[in-house]
This record gives C-alpha cells, structure tokens and sequence, in this order.
C-alpha cells in the first residue's frame, strides 16, 4: 500500500467511514507487508517469524543514529530468566502473558518496531506513532521525574539515575516504567526488549487480562472493558499505558496525541 494509500485509510477508519481491517486479519495475512492490528485473543506469529517477514525487504534509512548501540543490545539467557520469574511488579496481569517476550532481534529502529508490531499483532504505524508520542523514537529516553527515592531504578552513572535529589521512572522508546514492570535494565538498554515488553503487555490488555481495568467507567460513549470491538480494545489499551485507565480523560488526551502523529506520519518529519 502506497503512504498516500495509507494515509487516506487511516483517515477513513478514524471518522468510522469503513469496517476496521484489524478485525478481519489473521497471522497468517500479516506476513506479506505491511502489519495490521489483530483481533483480541488472535492467534500470533512467531518472533522468528516476524523477524524473517521484516528482514525481507529492505530497511528504510535509520532516522535515529543514536540508538545504534542499543538496537544491537538483546537479552542475555540469565538476564530473561531473571525477568520471566517476575516480568511485573504485581499481579495485575498474569505473568504468563510476557512468557513469549525475548528480546531476540537486532536492526533499525523502524525494524525493530516493526518486529514487535508483527509479533504482537498491533499495527505497526499506531507503533511507530506511539513511540514518536513516547520518546520521539529515541531508546536513551528517560522521563516520569520523582523525588521519591523508593520508585527509583537501582544504580548510577546513566541518564535519569538518582542525583540526590530525584530520578526517571520510565525509560526507552516506549518507556517502560520500573515501579511496574519487570525487566530493569533491558528496558532502558536494549531497544527490541523494551518494545517487546510493551507490545505483550498491549496485547494482554487487547485481551482482557488487566486486571483493575474492569472496574473502572469509561467517559460516556465507550465501552466498558473488556468488551470493545478491535479498535475500541486497541485504543484503550494504548490510553491505559498512559494512564492507567480505561478511556478516562488522561487516556483520551493520549489517544488524540498518538492518532494525530498517525494521521500525520510524524515519524517521518525531520523534526520529530
């Protein structure tokens, strides 16, 4: 499909004029080009699968140079065994559901997106504009600012670390918070990690596994969770990485962000 092709789609599907695509897509559709979003409770690819499909053609020029070390950076065998033990901090989301989650691909930063997009089954332009959102596609990202000891990551001497007087609490291109998620520190050191993480843990929302999600009451219009249709389950789980709620006014605030830089394809701009 041509940009102008998407981009026409894109606005179709966000004023409702046409059936949601992701809806009717399969595993077995995604690996020809490009990667749509996949029904809850789809069946998936596999990561060598997806790696095969995005390495496959060729790679679009590397918009950030900066992430070179990271992008080459994946999970060693203990440092997984480590995660997969206690991939959250919590258990408001059944550990089972990361099971899949290894890190394993080296590439571009668009590459490494689209990996995840394809494994995942999240369509791989609401990736790419939820990481502009995020990071504006750069792993070293580190945002969350507290003065609370407690919820700081361990250690010194990296972007974000405690000063003395505050630290970050999300890192990487998809920012992945530490007082919640496993993982620390493939999140902030290895790009494919940190986007396989947050990718699973959209599609364990996308899948109804959240959950404190169900108890709260959406803004009037949308529907309570678990029981969206494709977009609507796609959409509140992106707003929920945000906010932690389901379609509340932080959500939707966060929603119309990352669905303006899609309409847009900010992630092409040179000032992104």
């Amino acid at each position: 499909m041509t940009r102008i092709g998407r981009k026409v789609l894109l606005a179709l599907m966000m004023a409702g004029g046409l059936c949601r695509f992701a809806a009717v897509a399969r595993a077995s559709d995604i690996l020809a080009g490009y990667f749509p979003t996949l029904a809850p409770h789809a069946s998936l690819p596999s990561g060598a699968q997806c790696a095969a499909a995005v390495l496959s053609s060729a790679p679009a020029p590397e918009s950030r140079v900066q992430n070179a070390a990271a992008n080459r950076r994946t999970p060693t065998p203990a440092q997984l065994a480590a995660f997969h033990a206690f991939p959250v901090k919590g258990s408001f989301v059944p550990p089972a559901d990361f099971a899949r989650v290894d890190g394993q691909f080296t590439g571009t930063t668009d590459q490494i997106l689209r990996w995840g997009a394809c494994k995942w089954g999240v369509d791989e332009n609401v990736v790419r504009a939820q990481a502009a959102a995020e990071s504006h596609w750069l792993q070293s990202a580190a945002a969350d600012s507290t003065g609370d000891f407690s919820l700081c990551p361990p250690g010194s001497g990296y972007p974000g670390a405690w000063d003395g007087g505050h630290c970050m609490q999300s890192y990487g291109i998809l920012q992945m918070k530490y007082k919640s998620f496993g993982g620390w520190p493939l999140g902030k050191d290895s790009t494919a990690f940190n986007v396989d993480f947050r990718l699973a843990y959209q599609r364990a929302c996308m899948n109804g596994d959240i959950s404190y999600l169900p108890q709260q009451t959406p803004a009037l219009g949308y529907p309570r969770y678990p029981h969206g249709n494709t977009d609507e389950m796609l959409w509140g789980c992106m707003g929920d990485w945000f906010s932690g709620g389901w379609y509340d006014s932080g959500a939707l605030k966060y929603i119309a962000d990352v669905k303006s830089l899609l309409i847009r394809e900010g992630w092409l701009h040179s000032q992104f």
